[in-house]
């Protein structure tokens, strides 16, 4: 019989999310400065680009990331406004070579050790949640990554359970 977990984690918007749509915003400010002052034409054009981007912004700032864990298997999906999902990361047990909570001292060594190691942020965000963040090390075809996931007690439940071998505690 197979082993499920799945969860859906709303994120916080980033701050280059942030300054994003703040730029829209100035952009689109300045298109009614040019439209009012100078060009009427020209204006009109920045203002019509600057609410497209203002809109595009806005969607993007309501993203959530769905783990799907079926036996060792995990599926990361990226949700942008409840309607666009696409998968963005994927691995199996034998691409896991350990798990660490990410706030240990462990995780901290593998960093020092690995200069180069890329990190992938499948969390909220959120700092006062990172007691239930967790490094999982992937060994890539010539690097390690470290794919950073916030876990429910149902995930990480499931991750205690069929990743024995590789979990780790601090």
């Amino acid at each position: 019989m197979d082993q499920y977990a799945e969860q859906l984690l709303k994120a916080n918007p980033t701050l280059k999310q942030k300054l994003l749509l703040v730029g829209s915003i100035a952009f689109t400010v300045v298109g009614v400065f040019l439209m009012i002052f100078i060009s009427g034409s020209m204006g009109l054009t920045l203002i019509i680009i600057g609410a497209m981007l203002i809109g595009l912004t806005i969607n993007r700032l309501n993203t959530e990331y769905e783990y799907v864990f079926t036996n060792t298997d995990c599926d990361i999906a990226r949700i942008i406004n409840k309607s666009s999902r696409k998968d963005v990361y994927s691995f199996t047990d034998g691409d896991v070579l350990r798990i660490l909570p990410y706030s240990s001292d462990k995780f901290q060594n593998e960093l020092q050790v690995n200069t180069n190691m890329a990190i992938k942020d499948f969390t909220s965000g959120n700092r006062d949640r990172e007691k239930a963040w967790f490094a999982f090390l992937i060994s890539a075809s010539d690097a390690t990554t470290a794919v950073i996931l916030e876990l429910n007690e149902k995930t990480y439940n499931h991750i205690k359970k069929c990743y024995k071998a590789k979990y780790e505690e601090k």
